[in-house]
């Protein structure tokens, strides 16, 4: 699969599901303005390539509900291990109600490693959550 259509792919997995929890979260609070923010969060796969295995929130976004939904919805949802990762921490932004992702990849450097791969290793596309 090329790098393009991974992307795509990706962008494609992550818009379903955190749209049905950002729904969620406005039907339980009808007056509060829905939630927007952009996260850095630093991820990494175990045993089962089409799920992440950790997801950890490095730069906060301000607004607690999307510091919430957004590890929560990549936890759950499928997200295929790219080619070639030996367990490192990658490192995403993701944008969530229209906010623009982060323009830096996140610092994922404080976090401990179990592989020999630079804990900053390749980041991630940057995503963004309807």
């Amino acid at each position: 699969m090329t790098r393009m259509l991974r992307a795509a792919a990706l962008s494609a997995l992550i818009l379903v599901p955190a749209a049905g929890v950002a729904a969620a979260a406005e039907a339980a609070a009808p007056d509060a303005a829905p939630p927007k923010g952009a996260v850095g969060v630093c991820v990494r796969w175990g045993a089962d390539p089409t799920k992440l295995a950790e997801v950890v929130l490095v730069k906060p976004s301000g607004d607690p509900r999307v510091d919430v939904m957004v590890p929560e919805a990549l936890r759950t949802m499928p997200f295929p291990k790219p080619d070639g990762d030996t367990g490192g921490w990658r490192a995403m932004s993701v944008g969530v109600g229209g906010a623009e992702p982060l323009s830096e990849a996140p610092d994922c450097g404080s976090l401990a490693s179990t592989v020999d791969e630079p804990i900053t290793a390749r980041p991630l596309p940057r995503k963004t959550i309807a």
